[in-house]
């Protein structure tokens, strides 16, 4: 649907705006508010409050751009609840410490919220003043000329952690079109962002189904399932029960030459030139290619103890702390690569087993059951090279029908990475359009004043 432009436009000064219809005002948000508080974080279990209880929200309960309620830790009943932050109707929340891509994420506190929940300290609650429309406001704090106040003013030193304060809520020029134009702005994006979130909502559904296709393939073809009744099985339900007459199942121990990791301490070794350091993060849990991307370059000394850990072509990388069974299996051309403490470095004897064989293995729905049972360390979780070592693997008869199955196995899927990436772009786009439009609306690039909304049943 193309909505018209207002008839006339002035230009803003200054900030990423650019230009508002010539009657809207803009002022900063501290003159249209009532205030801006931050609340209170008490020690609290990890457990929802219960109907009835008081709980305190966790900064996640605007990650979406709607307010989850059920983002709360209940108060424990030692404590005295603190009624002033208890939350309000019409309340703009934001959150004011984050990652650097949610930190400023806003939702509005719904007409029918339940009651006894606390307003923490990670977040920021703003009060609009009768002429801002809470709905409106949210609106535009999503949009990229919020953002780039944010991120011009976000602090912390960590990539992982933001911060925001609030002068620079404060300081945000807000567009200020009538109340009823805002109403009327608010009440279309509700409309059509609705529309754009539930088909976003149906793409991340086939793409889920998608995954659980992948696994279930890769599954079938590793433990002997192609041509058992395939065809009638659902994605993610148990596959195989036991290996087809003629298999036999052998611990990788006994089909490999080397089994090992890289040694402690390389990261003295870090440079802009040299050779390829291969970590966790170049390895994947639903593929086995090595990422080309964000790879990093070590210049060790003339008989570093890493030179046992150079890589040859078809060399499977196992990751043995985070990321458990993330895998790789080292190409042509990434040769003489070393390889991060924190990986297996598993040689095969490629006349019994190919190395894709393997790594198939460790994705499948059966070697990450090995891997689950086998971990280890509390809150650490991790491997041994023995756990690694002690991996089952199916194979069948002939060396040579490993060649054939894996064939017909990667051309099912590149046809399912295939539309993955079409979900995944699909996505993407309507993303795109969402931001776009709520842009457009709130800074009056387009004038949706005669649209017709319907009337929620």
């Amino acid at each position: 649907m193309r909505y018209p432009a207002y008839p006339a436009y002035r230009e803003v000064p200054d900030g990423p705006i650019g230009k508002v219809p010539a009657h809207w005002q803009i002022k900063r948000l501290r003159f249209v508010t009532r205030g801006i508080e931050q609340g209170w974080s008490p020690q609290c279990d990890n457990e929802p409050a219960e109907p009835g209880q008081w709980g305190v929200m966790k900064v996640g309960c605007v990650n979406s751009h709607r307010f989850d309620a059920n983002e709360n830790k209940a108060l424990p009943p030692e404590l005295e609840p603190l009624p002033e932050y208890e939350l309000h109707p019409g309340d703009v929340l934001v959150s004011r410490a984050n990652t650097r891509e949610l930190v400023g994420s806003a939702a509005v506190v719904p007409a029918r919220v339940r009651s006894k929940l606390l307003l923490c300290d990670k977040l920021f609650r703003i009060r609009p003043e009768p002429e801002l429309d809470p709905e409106f406001l949210t609106y535009f704090l999503r949009t990229p000329a919020a953002r780039f106040q944010y991120e011009r003013d976000a602090t912390g030193a960590s990539g992982s952690m933001q911060n925001i304060g609030q002068d620079t809520i404060k300081d945000l020029p807000v567009p200020i079109p009538s109340l009823r134009e805002q109403v009327a702005i608010a009440s279309l994006l509700s409309w059509k962002t609705a529309q754009v979130d539930a088909l976003i909502c149906k793409k991340r559904e086939l793409a889920q189904r998608l995954l659980e296709e992948r696994n279930s393939l890769i599954t079938l073809a590793v433990s002997g399932g192609y041509g058992k009744g395939a065809g009638t099985r659902k994605p993610g339900e148990l596959l195989v029960e036991s290996a087809p007459r003629g298999w036999t199942s052998r611990r990788l121990r006994y089909l490999t030459k080397t089994v090992t990791s890289g040694p402690r301490g390389w990261a003295q070794y870090f440079a802009d030139e040299g050779s390829l350091f291969l970590r966790i993060t170049n390895l994947h849990r639903d593929n086995i290619v090595i990422s080309s991307t964000d790879l990093q370059r070590v210049d060790p000394p003339e008989g570093a103890e890493g030179e046992r850990t150079q890589t040859c072509a078809g060399d499977l990388l196992i990751s043995i702390t985070a990321d458990l069974g993330s895998v790789g299996v080292v190409p042509q051309g990434m040769e003489l690569a070393y390889v991060s403490q924190h990986l297996a470095l598993v040689r095969v004897e490629e006349a019994v087993i190919d190395p894709r064989w393997a790594a198939y293995t460790v994705l499948s729905e059966l070697g990450k059951h090995q891997l689950r049972i086998a971990a280890y360390g509390g809150t650490k979780v991790q491997l041994s090279l023995g756990d690694i070592k002690d991996i089952t693997i199916s194979l069948p008869p002939q060396r040579h029908m490993q060649t054939v199955i894996l064939a017909q196995l990667e051309s099912q899927l590149e046809k399912v990475e295939a539309m993955l990436a079409a979900a995944s772009n699909a996505v993407r786009k309507l993303q795109e359009y969402r931001t776009a439009l709520i842009t457009a609306a709130v800074t009056g690039q387009i004038d949706v004043r005669e649209v017709a909304v319907p009337v929620p049943a």
